[in-house]
């Protein structure tokens, strides 16, 4: 019955279900915030540089009025959204390379935390009623499928993320070594002969 200690044995390689754990996690609290604010950073300023004059025969009409709000993007949510996709990516960097130990809990609040405030507020838009002046455009069946779609998404890698970080492979992969019962070490004793 011999055991292994720690510092002799190999450090745990990076299980594939905390691979998937933790890029899944990127793609729905970094990269698809981040490309969402992107592109309504493109389009306000695609609106802001259309030029809405006419040039009819050679003459110059400029419109009489010009109205809306092209401000899709609020000072607040930009800051609020770079700061968090920022801050989680970097955390799962951290996480990918498996140091320092407390990085996993790190990871597991995280996700815990932007999961619910991401997951209220899709709540809040989906049961919020819409009013007349807001539901005349064609797309608004289109946003609310998409929302529930990230809903769903959000709750799916949340659930998975948090069960495999959970698992053995993923908690030694943390912890640098396996535990002598993760190792196979002869942990069962026979029991007694009882023939007498």
């Amino acid at each position: 019955m011999s055991q292994v200690s720690p510092s002799v044995a190999a450090r745990p390689g990076r299980p594939l279900g905390l691979s998937l754990a933790i890029l899944s996690t990127v793609f729905v609290f970094s990269l698809l915030p981040l490309t969402r604010l992107g592109l309504d950073l493109l389009i306000e300023n695609h609106i802001r540089n259309l030029d809405w004059s006419l040039d009819l025969g050679g003459e110059r009409y400029d419109p009489y009025f010009a109205g809306g709000e092209v401000d899709v993007v609020s000072d607040q949510r930009l800051l609020t959204e770079v700061t968090l996709g920022g801050l989680f990516l970097m955390i799962a960097i951290m996480a990918w390379i498996g140091r320092p130990k407390w990085i996993r809990w790190m990871l597991f609040a995280w996700i815990l935390g932007l999961g619910s405030v991401y997951a209220l507020l899709l709540l809040s838009a989906l049961l919020t009623p819409t009013g007349i002046d807001q539901s005349l455009d064609s797309a608004a069946n289109l946003v609310r499928s998409s929302q529930i779609g990230y809903l769903l998404t959000i709750v799916l890698v949340c659930v998975y993320s948090v069960w495999y970080m959970n698992r053995a492979p993923a908690r030694a992969f943390y912890r640098g070594y396996y535990l002598p019962s993760e190792l196979g070490a002869d942990t069962f004793s026979p029991a007694p002969d009882q023939s007498v």
